[in-house]
């Protein structure tokens, strides 16, 4: 195709602006040793009109919040076991898999 190409790179030294009508991550920022960093990146290598299509799970970033959420038991699991530690070996700050919806929208807002 002559109008896409894929990068792989460390988005967290990404210095390209307004270059991609599109970037994804899917269940992924929540790992990261620097996801503020990583989100800036993207806000500021988005074209104008671009789309940043970030998937991640459907929970709240309060633990009560998620009491009636079926896979809820599952995700904490795999936060403690796999999420928090990928990004706390890293002195990240550990989100982890349930970092939930309040926390995603303040950090992209943050990004721009």
């Amino acid at each position: 195709l002559n109008n896409a190409r894929f990068e792989a790179c460390d988005v967290t030294t990404l210095d390209l602006r307004d270059e991609f009508g599109l970037i994804t991550a899917f269940d992924a920022i929540h790992d990261l040793p620097q996801p503020d960093r990583v989100l800036a990146a993207v806000a500021g290598a988005l074209a104008p009109d671009g789309i940043f299509l970030m998937v991640d799970w459907g929970a709240s970033s309060h633990v009560h919040e998620n009491f009636e959420l079926p896979i809820g038991p599952f995700l904490y699991t795999m936060s403690c076991m796999h999420c928090v530690p990928v990004s706390m070996g890293q002195n990240g700050p550990g989100l982890g898999a349930m970092w939930g919806e309040q926390t995603a929208c303040r950090m992209l807002a943050d990004a721009g």
